[in-house]
């Protein structure tokens, strides 16, 4: 229901970026929304309707095009970037797209699907793409970035590309091939989309790129700002061309006609130079290919290379975090990120870190707002170690001249700079220059105020980017439509209501009650009815509206139902809520950390492993999140499977193992295989004569994720 409820909210985007998704919860929420959308659709197809993509509409404040919100209750974007889902997965994700056609975009970046995933994408879009298919899906963007594919799997999108018949574009960079594009569009895609698909690929030079996409977002812009004045639709290819350098003008002059043909654009039949386009409004052209082309070449100059970029990041550290992380809650121990970073070549050759950069970056990164304490999350880490990637190539290319021999620029230069070089300009996000804006600009990244360095940018860009992405997607904490709706008016006289309450069994108790009644008041009465029934209250339960639980019983129906519905109903439907797990004996099902405080600054963790016996004492749930925490105490005996600490003298420090055998006073131990344990200790089988040198840790443990993934199960 959540995922639903935020598809709504949304416009029909699902986004669960770093949400520790996992291949069995991706075929859960595939089986879910399939189940929501699948029979609205065969309704609408049902009633004579053929779905279509959804209308491009320009995102202007002004213009020619509005910016009504699709009312209707599809689904058009699903996010999946940087989780755990695996080539497994695709089956599942390959029938979401085929039985929810809406969806038009799918995000994949970041997951190691392999070849295997591209397989099954191929094969079933294939199969319901077929020409006498009754709706093939609308599936447009397919974002496959740094998803551990290889030149195999590169193969065989291609030849599934060049014989589909409808609109798609594949991006695939970041992932083990070269040489090739790495932006590929299918045989029935349109005119504008293979154009523009040019720009992926890999020969071009970066330059030579960047101009192309500027003169696409300059003068489309501009057209759709102004659709009704002529002096934006008629292009001289000269004037659109001009800062490309002498070498690059005959290329970038064909790039730009072919581009603007395929955007419904004709030689301008009044031209003299016999360089110049017009697009005739008149003639009842298109304005799809235009705004489609604008809002793809931005996408590709802002989101996709931070996407790729933290897709790699994700990439990289993903088997230390399955190792010594936690996945399912998404967080990790700085210091097993730094020894990482340390003994791993192949990830400081991706961040191009050298041993002074690396000194710094951990300076700059140990002090991160984001840090706290020795854990930090996930998201936070690869969002960082891209924007120092990004920012050290974009720093040594842009500022590289403007530095002093100990490596700062100086106020003054970057004042000049600023003046001449658009380069820097555009790094701050300026388009013209005001000293104000630059003097502001300046005092805000700098320390000492006269001069700045690469950490003080490093810091800039994170910072910047974490506002734009907020800015972007975040909500307003209290709009004032929710204000007004969370005001209860006053109860003039009781009003009678009909209590329908659902049971654990799915069964329907019903009852006529009044709206003064409190819910303390309705617990005896439903229980009575439950006992007539022959079937016994549960021990511990709660009530839950619109699956929000109700803590307060002393709530009353007029008062519940405002704050939970915004209206007072004539049926009001509770639920019996029982609680998933109670106090016991658990086996572990993934790796997790036991932490002596629920807060992540806590200084105690123990990291515990899969198949690892643990008592549960207490339970608590995060109403906010979801996620469910239990107490860990030690059993009154010792018992084969605890997690234990062993003391190792010599070396004065503990080491994490598992009782395997305990009888008659004589235990044996296994120490993990860790790398933070020494090497002539891991994995070492150790025979103990008494427990002297054995302590039993305590601490909270996760039960089930924020994503719903359960990590214990009951031990008899």
């Amino acid at each position: 229901q959540q995922w639903i409820s935020s598809i709504k909210k949304s416009d029909g985007n699902l986004d669960l970026s770093y949400g520790s998704i996992t291949t069995s919860v991706t075929n859960e929420l595939a089986k879910v929304l399939i189940g929501h959308y699948r029979p609205k659709i065969l309704s609408e197809m049902q009633s004579g309707g053929r779905l279509d993509r959804k209308a491009k509409q320009y995102k202007g404040k002004k213009g020619f095009f509005g910016s009504k919100k699709n009312e209707e209750d599809y689904f058009v974007v699903l996010r999946l970037v940087c989780n755990y889902i695996g080539a497994n997965a695709m089956a599942s994700l390959t029938t979401l797209l085929t039985q929810v056609v809406t969806i038009e975009e799918l995000w994949l970046s970041g997951n190691p699907i392999g070849d295997k995933g591209v397989e099954h994408l191929c094969f079933g879009l294939e199969q319901a793409g077929h020409a006498d298919t009754a709706q093939p899906p609308l599936i447009s963007k397919l974002h496959l970035q740094s998803c551990g594919i290889t030149k195999n799997g590169y193969a065989r999108m291609k030849k599934f590309l060049d014989s589909y018949e409808h609109p798609l574009v594949v991006m695939m960079g970041g992932n083990y091939f070269s040489g090739v594009p790495t932006m590929l569009a299918s045989k029935g895609a349109t005119a504008f989309e293979n154009q523009i698909c040019s720009l992926g690929d890999k020969k071009m030079e970066d330059d030579f790129r960047k101009n192309c996409q500027d003169v696409v977002v300059k003068y489309y812009d501009r057209i759709l700002k102004n659709p009704k004045t002529t002096k934006w639709r008629k292009i001289s290819l000269d004037r659109a061309c001009r800062y490309f350098s002498k070498a690059d003008m005959p290329a970038g002059k064909t790039w730009w006609a072919e581009n603007l043909q395929a955007n419904g654009f004709g030689k301008d039949p009044k031209g003299k130079k016999d360089d110049g386009f017009f697009l005739d409004v008149r003639e009842k052209c298109s304005w799809e290919g235009i705004i489609w082309s604008n809002d793809f070449v931005k996408t590709m100059m802002t989101d996709l290379p931070q996407v790729e970029s933290e897709a790699l990041m994700f990439n990289l550290f993903q088997d230390l975090l399955i190792r010594v992380g936690t996945p399912y809650t998404g967080t990790i121990e700085k210091e097993h990120i730094f020894d990482e970073l340390k003994t791993n070549m192949r990830v400081r050759k991706q961040l191009k870190l050298n041993q002074v950069d690396f000194q710094k970056f951990q300076e700059r990164f140990s002090s991160a707002d984001k840090v706290k304490g020795g854990l930090m999350k996930v998201k936070a880490f690869v969002e960082y170690a891209a924007a120092f990637k990004l920012t050290l190539n974009l720093f040594q290319k842009i500022f590289g001249k403007y530095q002093d021999e100990k490596g700062d620029v100086e106020k003054q230069s970057l004042f000049k700079a600023m003046q001449k070089d658009p380069n820097v300009r555009k790094f701050f996000g300026f388009k013209k220059f005001h000293y104000k804006q630059f003097d502001d600009l300046f005092k805000s990244i700098s320390f000492n105020k006269q001069s700045m360095n690469f950490d003080n940018v490093v810091d800039f860009q994170v910072s910047e980017q974490n506002r734009r992405r907020s800015s972007g997607h975040q909500r307003r904490k209290s709009s004032i439509a929710q204000e007004l709706n969370s005001k209860i008016p006053p109860m003039a006289e009781p009003p009678r209501v009909l209590v329908r309450v659902q049971m654990p069994d799915i069964s329907i108790l019903t009852m006529a009650a009044f709206g003064d009644w409190k819910v303390s008041k309705l617990r005896p009465k439903i229980e009575e009815k439950m006992e007539n029934r022959g079937t016994p209250a549960p021990e511990k339960y709660k009530f839950k509206l619109e699956d929000r639980t109700i803590e307060d019983e002393e709530m009353n129906l007029w008062t519940l139902a405002f704050t939970h519905l915004q209206t007072m109903p004539k049926i009001l439907t509770l639920k019996v809520s029982v609680a998933e797990f109670r106090a016991g004996m658990y086996e572990l099902l993934l790796r997790s950390n036991m932490r002596e405080a629920v807060s992540v600054s806590s200084a105690k963790i123990v990291t515990v492993e899969k198949n690892d016996l643990v008592q549960i004492t207490k339970i608590e749930v995060d109403e906010e999140s979801q996620a469910i925490r239990g107490m860990v105490e030690p059993y009154v005996d010792i018992k084969v499977g605890e997690r234990v600490l062993y003391t190792v003298e010599d070396q004065k420090r503990m080491l994490s193992a598992c009782i395997l055998a305990a009888e008659d006073s004589k235990y044996k131990i296994k120490i993990v295989t860790s790398r933070s344990v020494p090497e002539e200790y891991r994995g070492k089988e150790i025979e103990l004569g008494d427990l002297s040198q054995i302590s039993r840790p305590s601490g909270w443990i996760s039960l089930k994720s924020t994503s719903g993934q359960v990590c214990v199960r009951p031990k008899a």
